[in-house]
């Protein structure tokens, strides 16, 4: 006799977590965020520690003179260790271990290249406007210590106060995060991540690069004011 009872899962199944592994769920958020700490601490020191040690103007003689050729020379390898780094976190959880993403992994991948690039650029924009490592550091250490809080991970973003959302809406990694939950977890179409992908690119890669640029460039030429701890 057939029953109409629901099924099982019907009231215990997580969305979009088909496989009900705390692996799946806390692996595939915390890999991503030790890999925005680091990139934020290693750009903010690669680039502060060259005002920091008095080498600013060597370090633009090297390259012509162009502190568009001076950054990509100084973050390259950052950006190429951690892009790889980056591709083996996908590949371990959607490879190896052999999960499904419900969406594109070409897109989440490009969300999280996105992530690096922004965090690069970032603490390119606080060294070229305050000159000071110490500073810098503490700025992008900030960011950190609450990138994972105030993303929507550890606590539901719709029950935080207008304040703590504010906050979130000013972290690169909210954004990332919202590409990878539609990607990995729910399977939206890449419509829908276009928009956080465009913020990523917009305003945390282009706009803090169309600032830093000139005023990176303007304090190599300003010995006066390098040496700050």
């Amino acid at each position: 006799m057939l029953s109409d009872a629901p099924e099982p899962c019907a009231s215990s199944c997580a969305p979009y977590g088909p496989q009900l592994s705390f692996e799946r769920a806390l692996a595939g958020s915390f890999l991503p965020t030790m890999l925005h700490l680091f990139v934020l601490g290693g750009a903010a020191y690669a680039i502060g520690r060259e005002f920091r040690d008095r080498t600013a103007g060597e370090w633009l003689a090297a390259a012509h003179g162009s502190i568009v050729a001076a950054l990509i020379g100084k973050l390259s390898p950052l950006l190429v260790s951690f892009a790889l780094l980056a591709a083996g976190v996908i590949a371990w959880l959607a490879g190896y271990r052999g999960w499904t993403a419900n969406g594109s992994v070409v897109v989440w991948g490009f969300g999280l290249l996105s992530l690096i690039v922004a965090c690069c650029a970032i603490p390119a924009l606080i060294i070229g406007l305050t000159g000071t490592l110490r500073v810098a550091l503490a700025l992008v250490a900030f960011a950190n210590v609450t990138s994972v809080s105030f993303t929507g991970f550890t606590y539901p973003l719709f029950s935080m106060t207008t304040a703590a959302k504010v906050w979130s809406a000013m972290l690169p990694f909210h954004y990332f995060y919202e590409v990878q939950q539609q990607q990995w977890n729910i399977g939206a179409p890449f419509a829908v991540s276009a928009t956080p992908l465009a913020v990523l690119w917009g305003i945390f890669i282009a706009v803090p690069l169309a600032i830093a640029l000139p005023a990176l460039a303007k304090r190599c030429r300003e010995p006066d004011g390098w040496g700050e701890r």
